[in-house]
């Protein structure tokens, strides 16, 4: 059977980073009006392509979230790749009614949330177009006005937002019927610098991976044709930048007591090329290497003329500075 297509789809909306974190925000303050309306949450999907930050975006809006209201906001994560269909909607087992008939029940997932979570919440249905065929219409159900599977009801005041690669996006994709995208507000992500620095700050991404982004945005992500793909492809996804940082920030604390730059350019390279591939490796470690030996704004202003100087600068080039 041919897959579905959303190549079409002409209600799938292109926003930043930015703008989806803070439509989102909102969706969870409108919750209350709604349901004063008589009406129930609609869904989002999110499409994008892999490692661009879909899924670590929605943790950061349910931390912002929780401190902006004063109170928990619940998080559950289902990566429905890896699910069956009987994983949503229960195990069957049988269970007596009140005139001691066995009649068939199901076993809710404990991984879905309940009453005992938080008042208001989000359900990350992740990898949603790459699951299979059962599983996308077991997950159709809890998008829908009944909100619930088998004997599952989903807490009125949670809102489901589903994270997933379009055909083109170079990940797996099942397909994605019609059905799917008019129960759910579509909307295709677009990494920009500005969102993905607000982030990086905050997140406390090295440095010296921002100040080469910012420099270089064009080289956030890169996956090239998925046709060509072969293990010798060079990679790049904001996924791995973040991986990339976190292993640089690891080996200056172990190694320099967490000086930034200080690591020897071909441990640079390597962990470089192991998370962003050879092609920005080499860039990137030249830049690292370059950006520790640049000297601070202090430094040069109160340079008395006759103090050592930190780097590969002479005495000449930053007076001269």
């Amino acid at each position: 059977m041919a897959k579905e297509t959303i190549k079409n789809a002409g209600n799938i909306v292109e926003l930043t980073m930015n703008t989806v974190q803070a439509e989102l925000k909102e969706a969870l303050l409108d919750i209350d009006f709604i349901l004063n309306m008589g009406e129930f949450p609609r869904s989002y999907l999110l499409l994008g392509k892999p490692g661009i930050g879909k899924s670590s975006m929605i943790r950061t809006i349910v931390e912002e979230m929780s401190i902006k209201l004063g109170q928990p906001i619940g998080f559950k994560e289902l990566r429905l790749s890896n699910f069956t269909a009987t994983d949503i909607i229960g195990l069957p087992m049988l269970r007596k009614d009140e005139s001691g008939n066995q009649k068939t029940a199901y076993a809710a997932n404990s991984l879905l949330p309940t009453d005992a979570d938080p008042e208001y919440g989000i359900l990350l249905l992740d990898e949603l177009l790459s699951a299979s065929d059962d599983v996308r219409k077991a997950a159709l159900q809890l998008a829908d006005i009944s909100r619930g599977v088998g004997e599952y009801k989903l807490p009125k005041k949670w809102l489901i937002v589903a994270a997933a690669n379009g055909e083109e996006d170079g990940g797996i994709f099942e397909g994605c019927e019609p059905a799917l995208i008019d129960r759910f507000r579509a909307i295709r992500v677009v990494p920009d610098i500005v969102s993905w620095k607000r982030w990086a700050v905050k997140a406390g991404v090295h440095p010296t991976v921002i100040a080469y982004l910012s420099e270089h945005p064009d080289r956030m992500h890169n996956m090239g044709d998925d046709d060509d793909y072969t293990l010798t492809k060079n990679i790049t996804t904001l996924r791995g930048w973040t991986d990339l940082s976190t292993m640089l920030r690891a080996r200056e604390a172990r190694h320099n007591n967490g000086v930034v730059g200080s690591l020897p350019e071909e441990t640079v390279y390597a962990s470089a090329a192991m998370n962003v591939g050879t092609n920005e490796a080499t860039n990137f470690s030249v830049y690292y290497k370059f950006n520790s030996q640049l000297i601070d704004f202090d430094t040069v202003f109160n340079y008395d003329g006759k103090s050592a100087i930190p780097g590969d600068f002479q005495r000449a080039e930053i007076a001269y500075l």
